[in-house]
Order: C-alpha cells, then sequence, then structure tokens
C-alpha cells in the first residue's frame, strides 16, 4: 500500500504498477513507498532496485517527514534539499549503506539531528547541511559516518561546538563550520580529526579559540577571519610544522591577541616559530604559556624573543618546561623576567627561585643562535 499525504488531505490507494511520479509544483510531506516499485521522482530522480549508482532527488517538495526513504537501498546519491524537515530522528537512513551524497541543505525548520541520525550510512562520502537552522552537533551525531569526507554545516545556528561533536567522523578532510553563532568551543571538539585538510570557521562570534586536544596534524588550511579571538589555546593538540605555521599565519593577519597557550605540546615535529613570533607581534600585553612542554628546542624559544623582542608580551608561563632548560636560557629568561612589566612564572623547584633571586636586570642580555 502507498500512502500520499497532501497538506488538505490523505489518500490511499494501491498502485502497483506506478512508475514514474511528477510532484512538481507539490505541497507533498510524507511518502510511504512500502510495496510499490517507484521509479521516477520529479523528472530528476531515477531509482531502480536492481540498477546502481542511482540518484534520487525529492528536493523542494515541502517534505516534513522521511518514513519511507529506507526504501531506496541502491541510492548513492539524495538530495532532500529545500524542505520542511524540523529533526532527524536516530536510524533515519539506517538502510541506505550504498549512499555516498546525501543533501540536506536549506530546510530553513530543521533545528536538531539526534544521535545516531545518520547510522548505517557507512559508504556516505559527501554530507550537506548548508543552510538550515541547527542551534547544536551533539557526540553521536555522526555516529557510523566512517567514510565521510565532506561536511558542509555552514550557515546553521550553532552556538557552542561540543566535546566529540565530529566523533564518528575520523576521516573528515573538509569541515565548513562558517557564518554560525559560535561563541564557546569544548575541549576534544576537534579530536581524532587526523585528517582533516581544511577547517573553516571563519563568521562566527569565537573569542577563544579552543583547539584543546585537537588532531590537527594535516590541517593545511584554516579561514578564522570575522571573529574576535583573544586567545588561542592548543593544549594537548596535535601538531606538525605545516598545522602551526598555518594557524599562527592567520592569527597574525586576523586578529589582535591577548594570550596563547602551548601547554603539553609534543614539538617534536615543529622547527620554526616564525609565525608565532608574528602573531606574538601583534597582540596586546600578551600572555604566552608553554608549560609540560614535550622535545621543546629551547632555541626556537629563544628565536621569539630575537625577532621582536617580544615587546607585546607581558607574561610568560614556563612552569613544567623550566628544568629541561640550559642554565643559559634559564639566566637569559630570567633576566628578560626582572624587567619592568614582565612576569616569568616557574613556581616549582626551589633551585628556580634560588637563581631568580640571584640573578640581576643587569643579567639581561639578548643571545643570539649559534649558528654552525
Amino acid at each position: 500500500m502507498m500512502s500520499i499525504t497532501f497538506r488538505s488531505f490523505t489518500k490511499r490507494t494501491s498502485l502497483p504498477a506506478l512508475t514514474a511520479l511528477l510532484l512538481c509544483s507539490s505541497s507533498l510531506y510524507a511518502i510511504d513507498l512500502d510495496g510499490d516499485d517507484l521509479l521516477d521522482v520529479n523528472e530528476h530522480a531515477n531509482f531502480a532496485t536492481q540498477k546502481d549508482n542511482a540518484v534520487v532527488d525529492f528536493g523542494d517538495l515541502g517534505i516534513q517527514d522521511l518514513d519511507g526513504v529506507n526504501e531506496f537501498t541502491d541510492a548513492t546519491e539524495l538530495s532532500l534539499a529545500d524542505n520542511d524537515l524540523t529533526t532527524i530522528a536516530p536510524n533515519t537512513f539506517s538502510n541506505l549503506e550504498n549512499l555516498e551524497e546525501l543533501d540536506l541543505s536549506r530546510n530553513f525548520d530543521l533545528t536538531s539531528i539526534q544521535t545516531d541520525a545518520f547510522n548505517g550510512l557507512s559508504n556516505l562520502d559527501r554530507l550537506g547541511l548548508y543552510q538550515s537552522h541547527l542551534a547544536r552537533l551533539q557526540a553521536g551525531v555522526f555516529n557510523g559516518l566512517d567514510k565521510l569526507d565532506y561536511a558542509n554545516i555552514a550557515y546553521n545556528k550553532i552556538t557552542t561546538l561540543e566535546s566529540n561533536a565530529f566523533q564518528g567522523a575520523d576521516n573528515l578532510t573538509r569541515l565548513f563550520l562558517y557564518a554560525n553563532q559560535i561563541s564557546t568551543i569544548e575541549d576534544e571538539a576537534f579530536a581524532n580529526l587526523d585528517k582533516l585538510i581544511r577547517l573553516s570557521i571563519w563568521g562566527n562570534e569565537i573569542t577563544n579559540l579552543n583547539l584543546t586536544d585537537a588532531s590537527l596534524a594535516n590541517l593545511e588550511y584554516i579561514q578564522i577571519e570575522d571573529n574576535d579571538i583573544s586567545t588561542v589555546t592548543l593544549t594537548r593538540a596535535l601538531l606538525s610544522q605545516m598545522s602551526f605555521s598555518e594557524i599562527f599565519y592567520d592569527l597574525a593577519n586576523e586578529t589582535i591577541l591577548q594570550e596563547i597557550i602551548l601547554d603539553e605540546i609534543d614539538f617534536a615535529n615543529i622547527s620554526d616559530f616564525s609565525n608565532l613570533a608574528d602573531a606574538i607581534e601583534q597582540g596586546s600585553d600578551l600572555t604566552l604559556s608553554v608549560q609540560n612542554a614535550i622535545n621543546l628546542d629551547e632555541f626556537l624559544l629563544l628565536s621569539l624573543f630575537d625577532a621582536n623582542d617580544i615587546d607585546p608580551m607581558s607574561t610568560l608561563n614556563l612552569t613544567g618546561t623550566w628544568d629541561s632548560l640550559s642554565a643559559d636560557t634559564q639566566g637569559y629568561l630570567s633576566g628578560w623576567g626582572h624587567r619592568d612589566g614582565h612576569t616569568l612564572i616557574i613556581p616549582e623547584p626551589s633551585t628556580a627561585l634560588l637563581l631568580l633571586t640571584s640573578l640581576s636586570p643587569l643579567a639581561f642580555t639578548r643571545r643570539k643562535r649559534k649558528t654552525a
């Protein structure tokens, strides 16, 4: 039995021989295809259970309910754009394991996607959620999207990126979140995105670019303009030289920073701080925190001073990192800390405190990296 429900009335009929249905300029909002063999929808949708690479287009039909969508088991592309969807329930697409592209864009009443909504879409490569009214991406929304490469979630109403928001989509390479209302990024929001190449978050309300526990070793391109970023937090972020440089290149050109947090980072793959130095130079009364650093080349730290004397920096926090530095470097930084308007934070060993009290401001002399 096939059910066709219109906004004004409901008509139920058995159409066992139906092979084509034209829905131009209709207000169809529910389709139940149980028991019928619909082969052509809206002139653009070719669906046949015996064929591969089916393209199904249900765009701009006023659809409000997705009951029956799981009948399209051989579909590889499905468009539900420009409809009246309000929510996506768990397992809505659970039978569509062949689907590679799903477009849900411009559903202006779509405010929520529930956990496991995309469960079963194990081959989905592209997801369009552009220009809807999503307010939240909770953990579990992307469960099952093991092959997702591209997600466009721009022009929504998202205010917070929650921890593990993209859990289940570990193979994302391109993620577009621009023109939302994001003001808060929680720790681990970008965790496990080891393959991410492009991240676009321009046009939001971000003040703290919080990339704590982010996996950004392959990031090549980030767009952060049109925010009001004053703090960048990279605590425990997995970074390469490329991603580290790209992040601070954009920050140096787009904002005036007041705080940079590089705590608990493994610097093994980072050998150039030049873009970081540029971002510091553009800062104002800036605090730099490099606590509990791993594999930090102290000459990189000193290169920040060599580049611009760090006049915009007022506070340097080396808690947990201090003991890994040579006596010469400690002396140099201690001298800097004695200057008016500067604060050096190293509140751990008594030996460091003795060193600070024994050094005079005269000990501050510029030190260049030796070259072979």
